[in-house]
Order: structure tokens, then sequence, then C-alpha cells
């Protein structure tokens, strides 16, 4: 296949055809309830591993650590006046997963969305930065939409922290007005109604979409990586007693398919010691409101440094040791923007994933823990430009680096690649991202996708790859526990490239790029289309453009390419094929004004 297109409309754009293919080679009630009262000094997260138990008479604990106050510290502690039938939301997550409303009101979610992208990120994401008037660059709304997707999954990452948003200790400022009223409606009205209201489900969404963003995911993962399950339970008695106006978020995992899968946000709200050197922190749950069964608990073993939470007598348990980095904290405040006096800027609080500068800007938004750092300084310095590469939906994946030296694929290793995992809550087995610095890939990326754990015959899902000014997708990805599929993924500096390999005879999923809007010169080219002459093509300036190729026929053991050379702007497609066959092209261009979007149905020549 070799074919060259040229388009217009009101914007200019050139396309040309190559091969670029890669070798395939409430507070808790119960009569189980401890009611003892326990003198504990403050606890050290840092010195945690050196803690002194001893197990008194009476059947309490004490604990001592090194270097801190001897203030006592009675147990139980819990978050001033937070109730869980009362602060907590009295739907359950499936329930409001069900009805959010992204489908039956589209326009008022965009427009609610397209603000909270530029106050997180600044007005980057936005072509030609034109906030007063903000269209989303083709990456932007692409890596939005798949935000969406996942929602419909699960959104307890959203509904923990905004529990916490909704609840009014004393001393913290004045809640907007729809906060207020949604607080009083949660009183007065069935659970039934008030997952319907826009403005709570857009603010679960707007919490929801922080879970990768480095100034979240980065902090709750090195507390995650290095902090036992005695150290995590000091930590959050720590904070109990010393910020509680800035409580944590629990986030639990279980171990499946190489990494981190059903995740779940939880809110500890109260901690009570129990005998035999157990402690239970309990914790609002978006799958079991208050009143809906027993009050559930994360259980701690001090003895063993492990930990187990089962909600239900029918629901999945989860459970964690010291070795198992499945149990992580993450701070309400980490998840606030600040701006300077709340205005939206250039380069928002946040790093933008997609963006071409990817760093954040504003300053003062380093989180402050509560007690001593308990995993070093926070935030985490800021990291090398990175590629992301995630499934939008269940599955399971695994990327694999390339080495010279054995001439093999291996699974990327945790110093070569961090993982992002997914907290939806509603056990589903959406796999951790993957984040790549783009300095260390010099080799394409080999990406394997299995089908989930759910035990459905055959299921659809998407790959998104995000990296500095772009996004990349293979959407309609239709797997089923037979058949795995396998991609190469090649992020260079001029962009990206993506290559799918046919295990079977098929026809290939939409493969698609989508990008920052950008400046460009006018530029001489070659058509090689109709006429062959030459022509002078121009892009045009403040356009974000996408290229999709689908429909293309593919026999097994074959495979077509997708790639984006932003320098000479080419976009290139092509298969090793040498059937005939046709091929649907769609290419999108947005200005601050409109969008245009041209799509051809085209048959291959020969070379």
């Amino acid at each position: 296949m070799k074919r060259a297109v040229w388009l217009r409309r009101s914007l200019w754009l050139l396309v040309i055809v190559a091969v670029p293919i890669w070798p395939t080679a409430a507070n808790a009630t119960g009569s189980d309830r401890g009611k003892q009262e326990v003198a504990l000094a403050p606890a050290n997260p840092i010195a945690a591993e050196a803690l002194l138990v001893a197990e008194m008479q009476s059947g309490s604990l004490v604990a001592q650590a090194q270097g801190l106050p001897s203030a006592p510290l009675t147990l139980p502690i819990t978050l001033p006046n937070y109730d869980p039938a009362r602060d907590a939301f009295q739907f359950t997550n499936a329930e409001l997963s069900t009805a959010l409303t992204f489908a039956t009101q589209p326009d008022q979610w965009q427009r609610e969305l397209t603000g909270r992208l530029m106050e997180l990120f600044g007005t980057q994401v936005c072509v030609g930065q034109d906030a007063r008037n903000c269209i989303l660059t083709a990456a932007a709304q692409t890596w939005l939409d798949n935000q969406l997707q996942l929602m419909r999954l699960g959104v307890g990452e959203g509904m923990a922290p905004a529990s916490l948003s909704l609840w009014q200790p004393a001393g913290r400022p004045q809640r907007p007005w729809w906060q207020r009223l949604l607080s009083f409606i949660f009183r007065q009205v069935v659970y039934q109604l008030t997952r319907n209201i826009f403005d709570l489900q857009a603010f679960v969404a707007n919490l929801f979409l922080l879970q990768g963003v480095d100034e979240v995911a980065l902090p709750t993962q090195r507390i995650r990586e290095t902090l036992t399950p005695i150290q995590i339970l000091n930590e959050i008695i720590s904070a109990m007693r010393s910020t509680p106006e800035d409580p944590y978020t629990m986030g639990v995992y279980r171990l499946g398919q190489g990494g981190l899968v059903e995740g779940q946000t939880l809110t500890p709200y109260r901690v009570e010691p129990h005998s035999g050197g157990q402690f239970r922190v309990y914790v609002y749950d978006s799958n079991y409101p208050a009143g809906r069964g027993q009050a559930p608990y994360v259980l701690f073993d001090v003895p063993s440094n492990s930990w187990s939470y089962q909600p239900a007598p029918t629901a999945v348990a989860y459970s964690g040791s010291a070795q198992s980095k499945n149990l992580d904290l993450t701070k309400l405040s980490w998840r606030a923007p600040k701006t300077p006096n709340g205005q939206i800027v250039a380069k928002g609080p946040f790093t933008c994933p997609f963006c071409e500068d990817a760093t954040a800007s504003a300053p003062g938004s380093e989180p402050t823990p509560a007690s001593p750092d308990p995993a070093g300084s926070l935030p985490a310095p800021a990291k090398p430009a990175k590629v992301e590469i995630a499934l939008i939906g269940e599955g399971g994946l695994t990327v694999s680096t390339f080495d010279p030296a054995t001439a093999r694929y291996t699974p990327a290793s945790a110093a070569e690649a961090d993982r992002v995992p997914v907290k939806g809550g509603l056990n589903r087995s959406v796999p951790a991202s993957y984040q790549i610095p783009v300095d260390a890939i010099t080799q394409p990326l080999k990406v394997e996708i299995t089908a989930g754990l759910t035990g459905a015959a055959r299921s659809e899902t998407s790959l998104q790859v995000t990296g500095p000014g772009y996004t990349a997708t293979v959407e309609g990805l239709t797997l089923s526990p037979q058949t795995p599929l396998t991609l190469y993924v090649y992020p260079q500096e001029s962009g990206p490239e993506l290559t799918f390999v046919a295990q079977q005879s098929t026809t290939i999923p939409r493969l698609a790029v989508q990008l920052e809007d950008f400046l460009t010169e006018p530029v001489t080219v070659d058509d090689e289309g109709e006429s062959g002459a030459n022509r002078q093509v121009s892009l045009s300036k403040s356009v974000s453009y996408s290229f999709t190729i689908s429909s293309i026929g593919l026999p097994a053991g074959k495979a077509v390419a997708i790639a984006l050379d932003r320098d000479n702007q080419r976009f290139y497609f092509g298969d090793d094929d040498s059937e005939l066959d046709q091929y649907r092209l769609s290419v999108e261009g947005r200005t601050r004004t409109e969008r245009v979007t041209v799509t051809e149905t085209r048959r291959d020549h020969p070379d």
C-alpha cells in the first residue's frame, strides 16, 4: 500500500502513505466492637518498623515510637463529627455509575469538564489557548473521553474524596451553596433521587479525573511501595490527630494478571484497638452505604504486619502484607487545584499528561503530610517527559521492553516503568497503566492484551497511549480468552508509531493519533495523489488534528502501522499485506471556531 492523499476544506493538510512496519519478534456499631480506651504515644511512621508492641492483661495494645513527644493519644480516635450515615452518600457506586448522564446531557458535560481541564492543566488544553471559547485539542478531548469510559466501570475514587469534601468540620471555610444544598438533600431525600443531580455527578467526576495525574499518583505510589501496613496504620492515626481537616483516603487492591486490579477507594473515619494486636479502621465504602449492613472495616494485624478487608460476607476479600504493596493512602489536599487567586493560567497546577510541555507551573502546591514524611520528601522530584500506556476497559495488559543483549522482549520491570492502578471500585479487572520515561525508550515497546477475568466470552476495549503533545488510540479491540492481541508502540520525539499485528484473519481496529494544536509554516511537498504534481500545502495555524485509519483486512501474521512526523507535517500508514483492499481514512481539524472532519473510503493500488 502506498498512497498520498491531499484534502481541502477550510483547512489544508497533507497525508502521505508509507509502510513503517516493526518486525514482530456512619460511626460503626456492632456487638463485637471493643470498648477499651488505649493510651498510645503518637506514632512516627518512619520508625514504625521499630514499634514495641506489648499485649497487656487488659487486652489493650500499647505502641511506642522513638523521638516524638510523649503526649498521650486516646483510642478510639475519629474524624471529628464525621458520620457516614450523614456525611457519606446513601446511594452506591454502581447506582451512580449507572446514572451518569454523559449520553443524555453531552453538551452540559462538555462545558463542565472543559472548564475542569482548564482549571487543572491550564489553557494549553484549548486550541490556540483560547480560554474564552475553549475548544479542547484533539489530544485533550480523547484523553477526557477515555476517562469518562473508565467511569462507567466505577467511580469509587471520586466518591470517597467527595464525601470528605462535603463533610464540614468546625473551622473549615464555608462550602459553596450547592454543596450545602446537597448535604441538606441527603438528609431529606431518598438516595435514588440524589444520584441524578448533575452538580453531584460532576463533582464526583472532577475528583475521579485526578487519580492518574502526577501530583496525586506519584506520592500515592510512593506510600504504596515504601510503607508497610503498620506504617500506613500509624499514618492514618497521626493524620486524624494532627490534621483532621485534611484526611486520607485509602486505596485497596487485589493482585492479578501481573499487577494491581479491582482497586477501590475507602474513607477511614475511626480507628479502634482490639485484642491480639489488631486494629479496626472503620471506613466509608461507596459500595456499602451506611444502613445497608454492618459497618465495614479494614483489619490491621500488628504481629504479622498484614491487613485484610471484606466489607460483607459475600463480598470479594482483599488482603495484603508488608511485601504485597497493595495498600496506599492519598491526602485530600493533593487533589485540590492551587492557582493564584483562582485564575486560569496557561499551565495549570497539575502536570498535563498529553501536553507538549507537560510540567505544572503553579507554585505552592506541594502536599504537606500530617506527620514526618511517610515516604521521603513529597512530592517526588519532577520526572522527565513520559509515555503512558493504558487499557480503557477490562483485560490483561503487559508492556515489554527490548533487551539488545538477548534480542528478546521481557516484561517491563518496576525500575523501567511506574504502574498506576485504577480505583473504580466495582471489582472490574481494569489493569494498571504503564508510565515510562520517553528518554528511556530506544526500541519499540511490545504491548500484549488478554481478555479480562470476568468470564465474558468476548469483550471490547481500547488502548490509549499518552505522550508529550499527543494521544494515540487503538479503538474497538475485541478480546477473547483464546486470542491475545499484540501491538508495538514506539513513542519518538517527532511523534508516535503504532503497529497492530493480526493473530488471525481480521479487520483491523481503529488506529488513531490525536494532537495538540501547533503553529506551522507553509511547506512544499510532492503530492503523489491524483495529479502527481508538486503543490504548496500549508497546515493552518492553531489547528489541532486527529487522524484515524480503519477497515483494513489483514490475514494472520500480517501487520498494519501508523506513524506521525510532526517535524515534517506528515501522517503515515500502511500494511505489509500484498493483497489489495479498501481502507477508511478520517481526518479532523479543530480551530478556535470550528471543527472540520473529512472522511474518505479508498482502495489500495499497487506500488
